[in-house]
This record gives structure tokens, sequence and C-alpha cells, in this order.
């Protein structure tokens, strides 16, 4: 999308679980906090990390709990040693309320469309799309934007 970088977004709070996991790894308090946290914690944190690390350029388009739930509802693990985890994504009838962030063009508009999702709005002076996307097509969405 001429550079523009596309992002997925949930309606709510985005971003909450990455800045709390990035300030939990990194901060000078976190060797303090480490002491209070289980074995199993720090695997699971560490798990985490690795797999957004490992992520496809399409799926770092899209916002981590909205990738989640995905992997939740396909029952799917989210990581190694990570079942689940509590997300805050509105999921109806399998169709996530998201954000596109980028430049909106009849093409990204379609391609919403053809993938399963319904625009519901969209704002080409604020370079969002408010839609309803299936989850399990988030990444083609993701993928098909440029």
């Amino acid at each position: 999308m001429n550079g523009t970088a596309l992002a997925l977004l949930k309606r709510a709070s985005i971003g909450a679980f990455s800045l709390a996991l990035s300030f939990l790894v990194s901060s000078p308090a976190a060797a303090q906090r480490e002491t209070k946290l289980t074995p199993q914690a720090v695997a699971q944190i560490q798990a985490l990390a690795v797999e957004k690390e490992s992520r496809t350029p399409a799926q770092r388009k899209i916002d981590s709990q909205l990738i989640y739930a995905a992997k939740m509802a396909a029952g799917q693990a989210i990581a190694q040693g990570v079942a689940t985890l509590e997300v805050d994504v509105p999921v109806t009838d399998g169709l996530a309320d998201v954000n596109v962030s980028g430049k909106v063009t009849p093409r990204v508009l379609a391609a919403i469309e053809s993938l399963g999702g319904t625009v519901l709005s969209s704002s080409v002076p604020f370079s969002t799309v408010h839609a309803l996307v299936p989850l399990d097509r988030l990444e083609k969405l993701a993928s098909f934007i440029d």
C-alpha cells in the first residue's frame, strides 16, 4: 500500500498485551519481578515471544489478539505450551469486528467482500475501514493487501 503499513486492529484496547509483555521482559524491574514468576509463566512468556518472532509478513500486519482468537477458534495452540489466552476480540458468528488501517481503495474494499467480510464503513481521509471479517480469513486479507 505505497509503504503504508496495513494493520488489522481490534476495536478495543490494542496491543496492551504486547506492551505488557515487552515491559515485563525488557524492563530493569523485570529482574526483580522475575523471581515472583513461576517457571511455567516464564516458559509461556518465552514461547509467546518466539511465536511472535516467527510470524509471516502477513501475520505481522495483524494484531496479536486477533491472531490468538483465530488460532483458538481453529483449535490450534497459540504457542508451545500456551493452549489458550484471554482475548478481547468482538466476534459474532465467526466474524471479527476489525478496523483495517491503510489507504482505502476499491481493491481493499473488494478484498474484504471477496473473503466473506462486510464493510461497515470506510474513511478515505482517516485511512480506515471498519469491517466484519471471518477470523479464518484475516491472514489472507493481510497478505492480499500490499
